[in-house]
């Protein structure tokens, strides 16, 4: 079976929404109306040989539910989606590591309302997804951990009463010990030893805030007798935390009893997601599927163009599977489109067409990048790389192949190369920015893929897929807004000590993913790449050819997108996609 590849967090996609009026347009560019399959069948393209994996979770789940006699109502739907807007709520706060209080009072300081979230919430939920999910639930509930005992600990931990602190996260008692006399003579270097010394790196964005504990647990039992602003040492599974105690969170009004109910329905949901892989498993393990999809059209599906997929003996329409994509993506994905469109018009206008082996030699760039990055997300080189497709039975070359397919639009090449001849292709590179890149090589430097949100919401949706396993790249191109990104993804970013990026990227590992930050009025989440810290750069000679291709692109990519920002101001756009 093809490496799993998830979307979103547990269930991504659904079936076909009822049928319903629809435009037959998603928009009109410069005249041309843009059908709603065309851009359908677009995104099959485009994000299908992704997408399908989790498509198929899907309809095993859906079959599974039906051959149990398990049904769910518009009702059930409609309680099952308050509670997630209710979990993800809570899951926000938790992330943000404050009191619902003070997250309260942090949201109104920047200007917007909880409620204002919670809405923005409820509008990220799909319905169709909601009820597989809740089929999966139906599945696996017999065999959760519903005791009074367990509900009663989620209670402790959502609506006890509780103790906020901070914590630096060191190895050996030694280092804390020392820390903590530095501490309660320097009150003031608390920040600047969370960044230096914690262990904690997601917890670097929130000055080392941990979620709100129980005062019935050992650290909230150990913080029982330290004032607030006081500081304490306390061991966990072998590692040394420095304590700063910040006060408590008064326990809800309701008492357990009256609450019962909800806290079993929010554990069979937090449960479910624990079980929810092996579910899946067993039902991978039992069933007969076959794929038929394919984004490259040197390489056609081999059962025809009628099915993206057969399921234990049923096939997959794949004008299903394309209008399933336009329900799920097609808000975010429909700029892109557009943009593509400009260009391909543009390119029309002016005569002009990518050559085949432009294509192949731009394509088989793609696929080292891509094949380089796997490496880097697998925390090794391409060495380590190449012995584990040894061991899977992949050549590099299938490998990369299979990276290409599953992740590379042949219409965003096109389109990339396209703008590139439009804007002269090849930029001059002068000797003087090639010495500076020269200069730029030596010294400690960390290569971070970078993604930036415009707020909470979007850049917690990315980094539940990131921690899922899902390539930067992919999450960039569904999520991430602004002209022309579909031409690379996420941007790569080079991060020196004097960078505001550095306190999160120091601590991280190849291929680790940071917490959410906020710089620059923006929420950002950034991946390792590599990290090198040699004492010179290497002879200019070995790295000239390297350096000068590497400036061409930059620049090539930055007249493409202003000449895309100049087609999308000139155009007439009407966009009907409902």
């Amino acid at each position: 079976m093809p490496s799993r590849v998830w979307l979103l967090p547990a269930v991504l996609l659904a079936f076909v929404l009822p049928a319903r009026a629809r435009a037959d347009t998603v928009a009109l560019v410069n005249g041309q109306a843009l059908s709603r399959r065309e851009f359908g069948l677009a995104l099959v393209r485009s994000l299908g040989p992704s997408a399908i994996e989790t498509y198929l979770d899907w309809t095993l789940i859906e079959q599974e539910a039906e051959r149990r006699g398990i049904r769910v109502t518009e009702e059930d739907l409609a309680a099952r989606h308050e509670l997630d807007v209710h979990l993800r709520m809570q899951a926000v706060i938790d992330n943000a590591r404050l009191s619902p209080q003070e997250f309260s009072e942090s949201a109104r300081r920047r200007g917007w309302e909880p409620a204002a979230l919670r809405d923005e919430l409820a509008r990220t939920i799909s319905p169709n997804a909601l009820r597989a999910r809740h089929l999966a639930e139906r599945i696996l509930e017999p065999g959760l951990d519903l005791s009074e005992a367990a509900l009663r600990r989620r209670y402790e931990w959502t609506r006890g009463a509780r103790r906020c602190a901070a914590h630096i996260v060191v190895s050996t008692q030694r280092q804390a010990e020392e820390l903590l006399r530095v501490l309660q003579e320097r009150p003031e270097f608390w920040t600047e030893a969370v960044i230096r010394y914690s262990l904690d790196r997601p917890g670097v964005a929130h000055n080392g805030r941990i979620r709100p504990v129980p005062v019935t647990s050992r650290l909230g039992r150990a913080l029982a007798e330290v004032p607030e602003g006081g500081l304490t040492l306390f061991e966990e599974a072998g590692q040394w935390h420095v304590v700063r105690a910040l006060g408590m969170v008064s326990a809800a009004a309701e008492p357990f009893e009256d609450v019962a109910d909800l806290l079993q329905a929010e554990a069979v949901v937090l449960q479910s997601d624990g079980a929810y892989e092996r579910l899946l498993a067993d039902l991978h393990a039992r069933a007969v599927i076959i794929l038929n999809l394919s984004a490259d059209p040197a390489r056609p599906a081999p059962l025809g163009t009628d099915a993206a997929a057969f399921v234990n003996g049923r096939a997959v329409a794949r004008d299903d599977f394309a209008e399933v994509l336009v329900q799920e993506y097609g808000r975010s994905m429909l700029e892109p489109y557009l943009e593509r469109t400009l260009i391909f018009q543009e390119a029309e206008r002016r005569g002009l067409s990518v050559p085949d082996e432009v294509y192949r030699t731009r394509l088989d760039r793609i696929a080292e990048q891509l094949q380089a990055n796997q490496a880097a997300q697998g925390g090794g080189d391409g060495d380590a790389l190449e012995r584990r497709l040894l061991r899977s039975g992949l050549t590099p070359e299938e490998f990369r192949a299979e990276l290409v397919n599953r992740l590379v639009d042949p219409a965003d090449v096109r389109a990339t190369l396209l703008a590139e001849m439009m804007v002269d292709g090849e930029a001059a590179v002068s000797e003087a920015e090639i010495l500076a890149a020269h200069r730029e090589l030596h010294g400690e430097r960390i290569v971070v893929k970078e993604l930036t949100a415009e707020n909470a919401i979007r850049a917690e949706q990315m980094y539940r897929k990131l921690a899922m396993g899902i390539e930067p790249d992919l999450v960039a191109r569904t999520e991430m807004v602004g002209p022309g990104l579909w031409m690379e993804g996420a941007p790569e970013v080079v991060v020196r000590p004097e960078h505001p990026y550095w306190p999160h990227a120091q601590g991280l590992g190849r291929g680790e993913v940071s917490g959410i930050f906020k710089e620059g009025g923006r929420y950002r989440i950034i991946q390792l790449l590599d990290r090198t810290s040699p004492a010179e750069a290497p002879p200019l000679e070995s790295v000239r050819s390297s350096l000068e291709r590497e400036l061409r692109l930059r620049k090539a990519r930055a007249r493409s997108r202003a000449l895309l920002i100049k087609l999308k101001a000139e155009a007439e756009i009407r966009v009907t996609l409902d």
